[in-house]
């Protein structure tokens, strides 16, 4: 079975706030907590530009 254990320098580092106190850092549930971090405004732009061209094609479709 694959060891699925976060290394100690990828788990998040608290932020202090504007008030000095520490921020809550997110408890990571394991690699796919970063991994989606790390992937998310890609995966995002790819989702949306996927979107937008079939809307295109969909309006461009006289069938449709």
């Amino acid at each position: 079975m694959t060891d699925l254990t976060v290394p100690h320098w990828a788990l998040p580092i608290p932020h202090a706030s504007a008030d000095d106190r520490t921020a809550p850092g997110r408890k990571p549930v394991g690699p796919a907590v970063i991994i989606t971090d790390a992937i998310t405004p890609v995966a995002g732009e790819t989702l949306l530009s996927l979107m937008m061209k079939r809307l295109a094609e969909h309006k461009d479709d006289p069938e449709g």
